[in-house]
């Protein structure tokens, strides 16, 4: 390496010829060390052989990465050229430099290299009513290391890879179009894909305060197909979080929303999508809002049942019969008003009711204040001797397809199933503590399906 005019000359051929995979040049750290989550653009001006290859990298040490990097590839034309890299880094970095690696054999001219902080628009931009959306409009298609990222002005709004790991980003097309983006998969999964995902950008912001928050997304793809909808990210123990929601597509355009809790504080948080079948599918809008209320119930809607259990069994109110068709070893304790039913599995207790104009199978929601006994928090498990039935229709066997309604706590988690063909369920983010009153609520029918938790 030589100085030469305005820059210096490095010639690789004895360095290659000796083994070498790659020459790095590697600059100073850089002085300034906050980015606010800033589009940053790295230049280098460079003359070298026709074909060459050099990769051209942000590269430094994050507050939660040993190794924070970002690279992008470029092939030089044999003239002298500058090339430009656009990256969204992390709002704080404790070191940060610029390296650029020659992965070919030759003479080559570096000249005047730089970083400069540019204004964007960012990935998320405000909606209605506190919504935030992910717009895909105007948005253009990229290729980068088995995967392809969806941009607006060089900042990645969705990035599209495939499962299992080596399955070429080749294989599924990725292209924008009028009101959204087109997704065909059905070269991936002839491949051998197992999946195609989209996850999007970070969501802006690591405080989740509200009771409640909705991922939506306008979808249209052959009916049958199955997709998966995800609120995904790093949880405050640097633990990976995620809950899930599938869905079956009809073959029409439609918008699916997914409901959930979310932990207070996040280091990181995005919406993913995951397509598990073959096919071409269309893309709208992706929105995100917080929900502070439960969600909306059906015009008019009609109480049907009505238990206090403020000292007896009997309903105060039943569009069927109020009393017990069994009731055994029941007790009764302090509740949030009044008394409360206190059934325990060692004490054996049992309490059955008609189902006959008490609850409707297709439609409705079942609300309950419940106080756990255990003395800690259960992990999720499959030993049925730690799970809780709240209350239950009868589940026959197979269970899948029967259309029981069952509320249950799985661990120390609110669980609600409608044992619809594909066996999905929803559960509350959040895990039921003990020795406190948590009001549940699971609203199903249609389209929607919420499991609402709020604590005393």
């Amino acid at each position: 390496m030589k100085p030469v005019g305005e820059g210096v000359e490095i010639d690789t051929d004895a360095a290659f010829r000796a083994g070498a995979i790659k020459v790095n040049l590697r600059t100073g750290s850089l002085a300034v060390q906050e980015f606010s989550d800033k589009l940053c653009e790295l230049t280098l001006t460079v003359e070298g052989p026709a074909g060459a290859q050099m990769d051209l990298y942000f590269e430094g040490v994050s507050p939660d990465r040993p190794h924070y990097y970002k690279a992008r590839k470029v092939t030089l034309s044999g003239k002298r050229e500058q090339f430009r890299f656009r990256e969204a880094l992390p709002a704080q970095m404790r070191e940060l430099h610029l390296r650029f690696d020659i992965l070919s054999p030759g003479c080559f001219r570096i000249g005047e290299y730089g970083i400069e902080v540019i204004k964007t628009v960012p990935a998320w931009i405000p909606g209605r009513s506190g919504e935030l959306i992910c717009s895909l409009e105007e948005v253009s298609v990229h290729e980068g290391s088995g995967s392809r990222e969806l941009r607006r002005q060089e900042r990645t709004v969705l990035q599209a890879t495939a499962e299992p790991v080596g399955i070429s980003p080749e294989l599924f097309v990725v292209k924008p179009e009028s009101g959204g983006i087109a997704v065909d998969t059905t070269k991936a999964f002839a491949s051998g894909a197992k999946k195609v995902r989209l996850k999007t950008a970070s969501l802006p912001g690591k405080t989740f305060p509200e009771e409640l928050y909705e991922l939506s997304v306008a979808l249209e793809g052959p009916a049958g197909a199955r997709m998966d909808l995800y609120f995904e990210g790093v949880s405050p123990e640097n633990t990976h979080y995620y809950k899930f929601r599938q869905v079956v597509l009809s073959g029409k355009r439609e918008v699916f929303r997914f409901e959930d809790e979310i932990p207070t504080q996040m280091r990181e948080l995005h919406l993913r999508f995951d397509f598990l079948t073959p096919g071409l599918f269309r893309v709208g809008d992706i929105g995100f809002r917080a929900l502070s209320l439960p969600p909306p119930r059906e015009e008019n809607p009609k109480l049907l049942f009505y238990a206090p259990f403020d000292g007896t069994p009997e309903a105060a109110v039943a569009g069927g019969s109020k009393v017990p068709e069994v009731a055994e070893k029941l007790a009764f304790a302090d509740g949030v008003s009044g008394q409360a039913l206190r059934s325990t599995k060692k004490a054996g207790s049992l309490l059955r009711y008609a189902l006959e104009g008490n609850l409707r199978p297709e439609t409705g929601t079942i609300s309950l204040w419940f106080k756990p006994e255990w003395k800690e928090t259960i992990p999720r498990t499959s030993n049925p001797e730690k799970w809780q039935t709240l209350l239950t229709m009868d589940r026959p066997e197979p269970r899948v397809g029967s259309g029981a309604v069952w509320v249950w706590s799985w661990g120390s988690y609110a669980r609600g199933e409608i044992s619809e063909p594909l066996d999905s369920y929803i559960q509350s983010g959040l895990p039921l503590e003990p020795g406190r009153w948590h009001h549940l609520a699971l609203t199903w029918g249609g389209e929607r399906r919420t499991i609402f938790r709020r604590r005393s």
